[in-house]
């Protein structure tokens, strides 16, 4: 008799591996919370240091007469009028204010069903993971059929600046500016009409940052913000899961230092793991458990299936699994383990008489279809909803925190033979970090032209603009200045940008006709270019040693500033150029 066991085959979804490779758990014990308080200025932030390659324009700069002259203090209103006009300008205008509309990066677009989901490549190794049945219509229903989404990311200053989206929020009245580590904004719609996320649906965003910070300086802890443009203002603690891996960039195999990297990360490699074999024979006979796994809830590139586990259709749970684990007939979808990679799916289309499923470890299952004589296997991992994976994530954390606190009293009895491992193996490492770095001196290069790629990946409740930042004080220096081009003819009336060429962040002030406001951090190092829309499709810049000059001055300054490099801009590139990043 044919069973009725509810299938359903969901095909594998490309390419978690790269994540699931670098993806560290334990970090999500750890949160970044911001500080209400005025605190001390965080270490300086390097940013993503892009190359690219100057595209020469037919329209020539204008010759640089002066940059910036005295204006008489009575000239210019007080900083406090100056406040108010700024905030009415911005206030009066859409949060979201492209200099030039027409050279904002244009969004991808991909189709997909809406109830297999799909994966998108965001591109530099970043992606964009839809799961199955995700949305719903303006009336809440769930969407079926063909979706389209929309994606597109904002990655370097030029890219920030022309976005129009602000880098900057306030938090209990102390203004901060965002060094970003990536920028993304998602949509979707079915036959032209927008879509959202349903309840509990989360869409995972991957997002690669290049970072060159030298091979072992430390990077900061990011966070995630939403911009909310109904209150106009980016909303923290929205974003679910936020992890972050860290890896060396890879060199080319022409580059000189290729192979002096490869022997560097080789005796890394043989370092650590000869450390941690060292430890583990330690605890040999302790009678320490084994440490808990955390929970799995996307399948990547494995396949799942649909089964319902009803007792009354044939389904028995073996061994203790009926005493420890009886809500496993409450499971609905399952993952493919790795194990079970040749498994066919073609198998779930059989008439199987009855089913057996056995708990092997604390993630995976082992699932025995039988009929007659014939059988077959497969070894497979629950899949977990959203809020499933919350409540198993929590319960993961407390287990994990047994463990560690039982693991922590042992080697407190250790202690003394750990500390002689973990000293002999600092002093190994830093003999392979001199090695290395001996390796480049060699080759006349310099270790702070290592690069370094973070991946940060999270999951986002809702579609819009995403920042992935790192939130810093931005009102240490105030200068009140008028803007003029090269004819004397006064910029006004319209958004100027400080963009930090330093770090990736951009700032924007409101250009007014009695003077511009701005308000910007100086920190060690900052590499500043003044930018403002000159005509329709053209960009005025000041930049250079006159300009830095001029920020390094006294406080509260003000004076005419003459943008005199103006050209007309066409692409992304034309802006890259201008602002010569």
């Amino acid at each position: 008799m044919r069973k009725n066991y509810n299938f359903k085959v969901n095909q594998p979804q490309p390419d978690s591996s790269q994540i699931r490779k670098h993806q560290d758990f334990e970090s999500l014990l750890q949160t970044f919370e911001e500080k209400q308080d005025p605190a001390p200025r965080p270490e300086r932030v390097r940013p993503l240091r892009l190359i690219y390659v100057a595209v020469a324009t037919a329209a020539a700069t204008l010759a640089v007469v002066w940059f910036f002259r005295m204006n008489t203090t009575d000239t210019l209103p007080a900083t406090q009028d100056l406040v108010a006009t700024s905030d009415a300008y911005f206030a009066s205008q859409p949060m979201v204010q492209p200099p030039f509309a027409e050279l904002v990066p244009q969004p991808s677009e991909q189709t997909i069903m809406a109830n297999r989901g799909g994966n998108l490549s965001l591109g530099d190794g970043g992606y964009l993971r839809v799961p199955a049945s995700a949305f719903v219509d303006a009336s809440g229903q769930p969407v079926s059929g063909e979706v389209s989404i929309q994606y597109r990311t904002f990655r370097d200053q030029a890219e920030l600046m022309l976005s129009g989206v602000p880098q900057n929020y306030d938090s209990a009245g102390v203004h901060l500016q965002l060094a970003s580590a990536g920028m993304i904004e998602v949509s979707a719609t079915q036959n032209g009409q927008p879509v959202a996320l349903g309840p509990d649906q989360t869409l995972e965003v991957s997002i690669e940052q290049k970072r060159y910070t030298g091979a072992l300086d430390p990077l900061p802890s990011p966070r995630v913000l939403h911009l909310a443009t109904n209150d106009r203002s980016w909303q923290k603690d929205m974003a679910i899961n936020y992890q972050r891996s860290e890896t060396e960039a890879d060199r080319s195999a022409s580059d000189p230092a290729f192979a002096a990297q490869q022997a560097f990360r080789q005796k890394k490699r043989e370092l650590e793991q000869q450390l941690a074999k060292q430890k583990q024979q330690l605890l040999v006979g302790r009678d320490l458990p084994a440490k808990p796994e955390p929970p799995s809830m996307n399948p990547g590139n494995r396949a799942s299936f649909d089964l319902d586990l009803d007792e009354n259709a044939g389904v028995t749970l073996k061994g203790d699994l009926a005493q420890t684990d009886p809500e496993v007939l409450e499971q609905k979808t399952w993952v493919v383990s790795q194990k079970s990679a040749d498994f066919d799916l073609r198998a779930l289309t059989v008439v199987w008489e009855s089913i057996e499923v056995a708990k092997l470890d604390q993630r995976e299952y082992q699932i025995t279809f039988r009929s007659g004589s014939s059988s077959d296997q497969v070894i497979v991992e629950p899949l977990l909803s959203p809020a499933e994976y919350q409540e198993a994530l929590t319960a993961y954390q407390d287990r994990l925190a047994d463990w560690e606190a039982q693991r922590a009293s042992l080697e407190e009895t250790l202690a003394d033979e750990v500390a002689y491992l973990e000293d002999t193996h600092q002093e190994k490492m830093q003999k392979a970090r001199i090695d290395y770095q001996r390796s480049l001196d060699s080759l006349g290069l310099d270790s702070e032209d290592e690069g370094t790629l973070v991946l940060h990946t999270f999951q986002i409740p809702k579609l819009g603009i995403w920042n992935v930042v790192q939130p810093f004080r931005a009102d240490d220096q105030l200068i009140v200045a008028s803007l003029e081009n090269s004819a004397g003819t006064q910029l006004s009336d319209r958004v100027a940008y400080l963009v930090d060429r330093s770090m990736n962040t951009v700032y924007r002030f409101y250009a007014a006709p009695e003077g511009s406001l701005m308000q910007y951090e100086q920190l060690a190092g900052s590499d500043f270019v003044l930018a403002i829309r000159h005509k329709d499709r053209e960009l005025a810049t000041l930049d250079g040693p006159e300009l830095q000059a001029f920020l390094a001055g006294d406080d509260d300054r003000r004076r005419t500033l003459v943008l005199a490099n103006s050209r007309p801009v066409a692409s992304l590139e034309d802006v890259r150029a201008m602002l010569a990043i």
